[in-house]
C-alpha cells in the first residue's frame, strides 16, 4: 500500500466575576450576553447545585490499543506503546470519523491519508494540524500495527478546532479523556483564558473558575462529557483553538430532562435526526439555540416560521426544555406518564413531557405499537395505559418486532460496555445493566472484552480474540534462563508438576510472571 501524503507532512520519531447570561428576545430569537444570572432559565429543579458534574453516561471508545494525543503549539503529537518492536507501523488520518470506524486497509477511501512509519515507531508528530492562525478541519487518527497474526488497530483519537473571538466562546465536550476539569482549559489554551464556565442544569446556574486566581468559588470543577465549556478569552487569543481526546462510539443526542436551559454537545458519530426543527417541532423541546462567538449572541429556533439549521458533530447547543420535561414515568405525578414523540424512538433521541393518563379510549381500530412492546387498539388506548407510541401499526410477533421494541439486550455485569451472550432481556430499550451487544467473553472482569489490551503469557484472553497470541500451557525450558526442563506458570504447578520444582525462572520483557521448572 502506498502512503498518501498530499498536504499532510509528518515528523516521525522512534520510542515510546460574574457568570455570563443572556437576556432573551423571543420574537427575534436572539439573545445578548451579559454578566448577570441566566434569568431566562432560572426555573426550580429537584437537583442541588454541585461542583461535581462528572457524567454517569455509559460511553465506550473504539476497540484497539491505546493512543495518547496532545497539542504541542501548532502540532498534533500521537504516542503509544509499541505493540511489537519488529512490526511495521502505519498512521491513518481523515477529516471524516466514519472512514476510520472499520477501515479496509487494502482499499482506503480517498479521504484517508496514510503514512508508513519506521518499524517499531511509537510516536508521530503532525505539523500544523492544530494551527492557531489558520483554519484546519477536525482530524481523526488510528494507528495500525502489522504483525504476524495480522493488523492491529488502535482506538480512534481526534482533534477538533474552533474559530474563536475575544469574549465568550463555547466548546463542545465530544471526546473522552480530553479536558476534564476547568484548569485543563488553561493548560490547553494558555494565557488567553480569563475565566472558565460550566452550566449546571440542575441549579440553572453557572459554575466558574478564574484563571487569574487559579481558583474559583466552585473549585476546579469537572467538565462532563457531552456537556459544554464556556471560555472567556482576552484579546491576546489566537483565532483558532483546538481540543484533543479519544473518539467515543456512536450514541444518541441525550438531553437531561431539566426544566429550563440545558447545554449539550452533538456526538461525533450520531446517526439520528439533525435538524433543529425536529427536536422542537417533533421531540417537544421548547427551543434549540447556538452561540455565535463573532457577534457574541445566541441564535434560536423556537418553532415553525423561524430559520432552521443543522446540528453539527462536536458543536455545542442550547436546549430549552419545558417545565413538563421528563426522561421516565418516575419524574411525573401519579396521574401522568412520560410521553415520548414517536420520532424519539421511545426516548432514545430526546426527552418526553409529562402528560395526563387518559381516562378512557374510543373504540377505534387503529392499532399502534407501544414503547412497552405491546399492541394497543389505538393511540388513545395506549395513552390510557400510560404508554408512549413507538410506531403506527401492530407490533410484529404480538409485541415488538419494530425497531426499539423487540430488541435483545445483554447483561453487562462488569460495566465494560460489552454484554454476556448468555444473559438477555427483550424490550424497547436496554434495562439498567444491559447493553445492545453480546461481545463479552468474561462478564465478571472489566479488563476482559473486545476493547481489552492483550497481555501475552498471562493465560487470559484479554481481548476476547482467540487468534491473538497468548501463552500455551507449557514452554520449552531453553527459553527461560537456565531452566532445562518444561516450564509452567507457578499457579498451575500443583496440577502440572508431579514433583517439587528444581528451580524458578522469570520471563523478562513481558512482565514479572513467575514460572517454575518441573521434571519432564
Amino acid at each position: 500500500m502506498q502512503s498518501k501524503f498530499g498536504a499532510w507532512t509528518l515528523v516521525v520519531a522512534m520510542g515510546a466575576f460574574g457568570a455570563p447570561a443572556c437576556v432573551t428576545d423571543n420574537d427575534s430569537g436572539i439573545e445578548v450576553l451579559e454578566l448577570v444570572d441566566e434569568d431566562d432559565a432560572a426555573a426550580p429543579s429537584h437537583r442541588p447545585a454541585s461542583g461535581d458534574l462528572t457524567t454517569q453516561r455509559r460511553v465506550d471508545a473504539f476497540p484497539g490499543f491505546p493512543v495518547d494525543i496532545a497539542t504541542d503549539g501548532d502540532d498534533i503529537v500521537l504516542t503509544w506503546t509499541s505493540v511489537d518492536p519488529s512490526a511495521s507501523v502505519m498512521v491513518l488520518r481523515s477529516s471524516n470519523a466514519q472512514d476510520l470506524v472499520d477501515p479496509d486497509l487494502g482499499a482506503l477511501p480517498a479521504s484517508v491519508s496514510s503514512l508508513t512509519l519506521t518499524v517499531g515507531s511509537s510516536m508521530m508528530t503532525d505539523p500544523g494540524a492544530a494551527a492557531r492562525q489558520t483554519f484546519t478541519p477536525n482530524y481523526f487518527y488510528r494507528v495500525v500495527y502489522s504483525t504476524q497474526s495480522g493488523p492491529e488497530l488502535s482506538t480512534m483519537v481526534m482533534k477538533t478546532t474552533t474559530a474563536v473571538h475575544p469574549g465568550f466562546n463555547k466548546f463542545g465536550l465530544c471526546m473522552l479523556g480530553g479536558v476534564e476539569v476547568a484548569s485543563d482549559v488553561v493548560d490547553q489554551f494558555g494565557s488567553a483564558v480569563n475565566n472558565v464556565y460550566s452550566w449546571n442544569a440542575g441549579s440553572q446556574s453557572w459554575l466558574y473558575w478564574m484563571a487569574s486566581a487559579g481558583d474559583g468559588p466552585h473549585g476546579d470543577f469537572s467538565l462532563p462529557y457531552g456537556g459544554v465549556v464556556a471560555v472567556e478569552l482576552n484579546p491576546n487569543t489566537d483565532p483558532y483553538l483546538s481540543l484533543v481526546g479519544t473518539v467515543p462510539t456512536s450514541e444518541p443526542f441525550e438531553v437531561d430532562s431539566e426544566t429550563g436551559l440545558n447545554l449539550q454537545t452533538f456526538p461525533v458519530l450520531y446517526d439520528g435526526p439533525t435538524d433543529a426543527s425536529y427536536f422542537v417541532d417533533q421531540a417537544g423541546y421548547w427551543g434549540i439555540g447556538r452561540w455565535l462567538a463573532q457577534s457574541q449572541q445566541r441564535s434560536w429556533y423556537w418553532g415553525s416560521g423561524q430559520d432552521d439549521f443543522t446540528l453539527e458533530a462536536c458543536q455545542p447547543y442550547y436546549v430549552q426544555l419545558p417545565p413538563s420535561a421528563c426522561d421516565s414515568d418516575a419524574e411525573c405525578n401519579d396521574e401522568q406518564y412520560c410521553r415520548f414523540d414517536e420520532a424519539t424512538s421511545c426516548g432514545a433521541f430526546g426527552s418526553g413531557t409529562c402528560e395526563p393518563i387518559k381516562l378512557g379510549a374510543p373504540d377505534i381500530d387503529a392499532p399502534v405499537c407501544g414503547c412497552d412492546g405491546m399492541t394497543y387498539s389505538n393511540e388513545h388506548a395506549a395513552a390510557a395505559a400510560g404508554v408512549s407510541v413507538a410506531s403506527q401499526g401492530a407490533c410484529e410477533g404480538g409485541g415488538g418486532g419494530v425497531p426499539g421494541c423487540n430488541d435483545v439486550f445483554y447483561a453487562d455485569a462488569d460495566a465494560d460496555g460489552f454484554g454476556d451472550p448468555n444473559v438477555t432481556e427483550v424490550g424497547c430499550a436496554p434495562p439498567a445493566g444491559f447493553v445492545d451487544n453480546a461481545d463479552d467473553c468474561d462478564d465478571t472482569d472489566p479488563d476482559v472484552s473486545p476493547s481489552g489490551f492483550e497481555i501475552q503469557y498471562d493465560m487470559i484472553d484479554n481481548d476476547c480474540n482467540p487468534g491473538t497470541l497468548d501463552a500455551p500451557t507449557s514452554f520449552a525450558g531453553s527459553m527461560f534462563n537456565s531452566c532445562s526442563d518444561t516450564c509452567v506458570l507457578s499457579s498451575e504447578v500443583g496440577t502440572l508438576c508431579q514433583a517439587a520444582p528444581s528451580n524458578e525462572c522469570t520471563i523478562s520483557g513481558i512482565g514479572a510472571y513467575s514460572y517454575q521448572c518441573c521434571p519432564v
